[in-house]
């Protein structure tokens, strides 16, 4: 996972202890993911309203069909805010953070804002005044990876919650590690080096034949994956014609996530776990495949073709 909010403890000492009472659940650290969402603003539409923020932080290209975003700098500071402003991606979220903003003294705050539809202006607080060089950091490198250490069982009796039920498990000495397990090298690059995949239908239906060839020799339940693909179609977009029409080829390009929505059970899992399946006998896949910045959406959808 990557760290979202330990970069508050650098600008919030000196604005914690003048904290008004008043403010309710609105603390330092709202404030300042306020303010980080005020400074992406700027940066990338400096003409915008402080209401303008969230649809930056939700993901849709509305600032680029505005003309607001035109650069592979800007959509990368987009994508690094997005991560660090998750929770404020939707509209009434945002408005309800600006409107609780207002409230805070001036004094404390980084940016003058007459109400949520005026344009912010960045002001020298008091206080915290080094904000601004945080927020620049956030917008112009990746966010660290959040690491704990994670404690090893010894032998003997123990026990773990898995929803509402508590259970245990008795550990014997023949099953510890002689020797501490490899750690994962988390600033390695990726091993596909975010390049695209780029495969065909009859190459998916070839892993999904060898998946169920797979569950025939384990033996158990079987999953039915190359029937299951047969029922999926997939569609690709044909800008030239405005719609979508039958392809065979998959592309999955810079893409944060895939998304896409399915009728029946059937298409979901085949058209996942099928190019896991291709990808893997042939190369290593990243799932932040960021070489440069990721598109706003799939450019292709699936569905089923059973109804």
């Amino acid at each position: 996972m990557r760290d979202r909010s330990s970069w508050h403890r650098r600008c919030s000492r000196q604005l914690t202890d003048v904290w008004p009472d008043d403010l309710g659940a609105f603390r330092v650290a709202d404030l300042l993911d306020v303010e980080l969402g005020l400074y992406l603003l700027q940066s990338v539409a400096p003409t915008r309203a402080a209401l303008d923020v969230w649809p930056l932080l939700g993901g849709y290209p509305h600032s680029e069909a505005l003309g607001d975003v035109r650069s592979d700098e800007q959509r990368l500071r987009i994508l690094r805010a997005r991560h660090h402003l998750w929770v404020l991606r939707r509209g009434h979220a945002w408005s309800e953070a600006l409107e609780s903003y207002l409230r805070v003294p001036q004094q404390l705050r980084g940016y003058d804002l007459e109400s949520v539809d005026a344009v912010p202006r960045q002001r020298v607080p008091a206080r915290a005044a080094r904000r601004f060089e945080v927020f620049e950091g956030l917008l112009t490198t990746g966010p660290e990876f959040a690491t704990r250490r994670v404690p090893l069982a010894g032998s003997g009796e123990h026990t773990f919650r898995a929803q509402d039920r508590l259970h245990s498990v008795e550990i014997t000495d023949d099953l510890l590690l002689g020797a501490l397990p490899r750690s994962h090298a988390l600033d390695a690059a990726p091993a596909g080096r975010g390049e695209p995949v780029d495969v065909t239908w009859e190459e998916l239906e070839s892993a999904a034949a060898a998946m169920d060839a797979k569950e025939e020799v384990i033996g158990g339940s079987r999953s039915g994956w190359r029937g299951r693909l047969s029922r999926v179609r997939l569609l690709v977009r044909d800008e030239a014609l405005g719609r979508f029409t039958r392809g065979e080829r998959l592309r999955i390009d810079q893409l944060l996530h895939l998304v896409a929505a399915w009728s029946v059970r059937a298409s979901r899992p085949s058209v996942t776990s099928s190019p896991t399946t291709w990808s893997l006998g042939r190369r290593a896949v990243s799932p932040w495949s960021s070489a440069t910045s990721p598109k706003p959406w799939p450019s292709w959808s699936c569905s089923s073709g059973s109804g």
